[in-house]
């Protein structure tokens, strides 16, 4: 668990204290949001792979709707059907669902997660090199 940076007062005497765990604190913020950032991405991936997979189960359906080899038996008029549908409610779900816009949202906030940690990580190892007033000007952005 973080520090809790407001009991260090630096009107107290008290500036390495309050430097150091400012320092720790942009530290375990910028480990926070690389493993939001890298869930937010596993999941990506997956979203994106369901999307092409229903896309390309419904191109199936609708080949195999199509396919004049399984039209020609009487006994295949069932499947024929069943493929026709498929080719023709998966786009629909796939709208439905509002896939596309969640995979947009995701890329939207990962990539903003990916951001703050490497602002983080800047706040931790190169601006806590500045005089702490301005150290803590550039880390209260985040708080």
């Amino acid at each position: 668990m973080a520090e809790d940076i407001r009991k260090c007062d630096p009107g107290n005497g008290d500036l390495t204290a309050a430097h150091s765990a400012l320092v720790a604190e942009c530290a375990e913020q910028a480990r926070n949001t690389i493993y939001t950032s890298t869930t937010f991405y596993i999941w990506l991936k997956w979203l994106k792979g369901m999307r092409g997979a229903l896309w390309i189960l419904a191109a199936a359906s609708g080949a195999g709707a199509a396919s004049t080899v399984l039209k020609q038996s009487e006994e295949n008029q069932v499947l024929v059907a069943g493929l026709a549908l498929l080719a023709v409610i998966i786009p629909g779900a796939i709208k439905a669902l509002k896939l596309d816009d969640t995979i947009l949202d995701y890329e939207t906030a990962a990539a903003k997660f990916k951001n703050a940690e490497g602002t983080l990580r800047r706040a931790a190892n190169v601006w806590s090199h500045k005089p702490f007033a301005e150290f803590e000007i550039e880390a209260r952005v985040f708080w």
